[in-house]
């Protein structure tokens, strides 16, 4: 865990989903072999010149922005696949209830946070995808918005879903904390924006958020 800024007066929680709220490798390969394959048909290629294409524009990218990788959303858009389309492969091919199961922890840590902050998730994803993942982990009922690929019509690194997300839970950045795996999408503009910002490597790192959370705000 990396805790970059929390916010005095905090009052709203924003998580990404994957990678974040469960760790199951299988269900994120899922994910993404979705989006290659579906690519591929719609390129008229195979699967492997697909990933090959994606992993090389992916890499040149990382290497002249500081190893930032850009989003697989962002990279599909590089090539001409408009976000709504990713967004029909999203829908039509995740299946979350394959791979996740509930997680009694992680109920139990939303509830915790959910009793004193306002919650939503910020997710790739569209909305549908994201409350089917919520709702196999068994949490859905604890977060009181979800902002997806199709809510915001942008993929994450972007200020439309954060805002989206301010708006719907009625706080101000600089009252919100993002939460998330990776620094260049869940949490670098959260930052530049004025929320705060803690990096989460482990389902661990999730469930001691509550007493983290909670220390400091006793101390603001």
């Amino acid at each position: 865990m990396k805790i970059y800024r929390i916010p005095e007066k905090l009052r709203g929680i924003i998580f990404d989903i994957d990678k974040t709220l469960y760790r199951h490798e299988g269900y994120f390969l899922h994910q993404e072999e979705v989006i290659i394959s579906s690519f591929a048909t719609h390129k008229n290629i195979s699967q492997e010149k697909a990933s090959e294409m994606i992993n090389r524009y992916r890499q040149s990218y990382a290497e002249i922005h500081e190893g930032r990788k850009p989003s697989l959303g962002n990279t599909c858009l590089h090539f001409g696949v408009s976000i709504s389309r990713n967004v029909d492969w999203r829908k039509n091919g995740i299946r979350p209830a394959d791979f996740l199961e509930q997680d009694t922890r992680l109920k139990e840590t939303l509830a915790q946070l959910s009793g004193r902050w306002k919650i939503a998730a910020v997710t790739n994803n569209p909305h549908s995808v994201g409350l089917a993942t919520l709702k196999a982990l068994g949490v859905e009922d604890l977060l009181k918005t979800i902002i997806g690929l199709d809510t915001s019509g942008v993929s994450k690194p972007h200020s439309r879903p954060f805002s989206l997300a301010s708006e719907q839970l009625d706080v101000p950045f600089e009252k919100m904390i993002s939460i998330g795996d990776r620094f260049e999408i869940d949490l670098e503009l959260p930052l530049e924006l004025g929320m705060g910002a803690i990096l989460v490597e482990s389902m661990e790192d999730v469930y001691q958020l509550p007493g983290i959370l909670q220390s400091f705000a006793g101390k603001s």
